[in-house]
């Protein structure tokens, strides 16, 4: 599956479980856009999520993984996920951050 179909199927599925309670953002690089920002940033329950979305065996460029860093460091999630990542486990993992207090 490509990384835009995934990130269609996966929007839609973060909306139907999280509702009202969530914000989904799909970034779309251009020339306005600073480098290196994840494909989904995510808002659920008051927590800020970056995901960046990889083909199987793929990594993340070093700006990727400079965005990535930074968001934890300010105490954001992240996550590379793969496009062969099964959704269901995506939502569990999203459920699981509602339930662990910041650190």
């Amino acid at each position: 599956m490509t990384e835009a179909a995934y990130a269609r199927k996966l929007r839609a599925a973060i909306k139907e479980e999280f509702g009202a309670g969530v914000v989904v953002v799909k970034a779309h690089g251009g020339p306005r856009q600073e480098a290196g920002i994840s494909d989904l940033l995510l808002c659920v329950g008051g927590i800020f999520v970056a995901i960046e979305l990889k083909q199987h065996r793929g990594k993340p460029t070093p700006l990727q993984a400079e965005f990535l860093r930074r968001v934890a460091i300010a105490g954001g999630r992240t996550w590379v996920l793969y496009t062969t990542t099964p959704v269901s486990e995506v939502l569990s993992w999203l459920r699981q951050i509602l339930q662990t207090p910041p650190s």
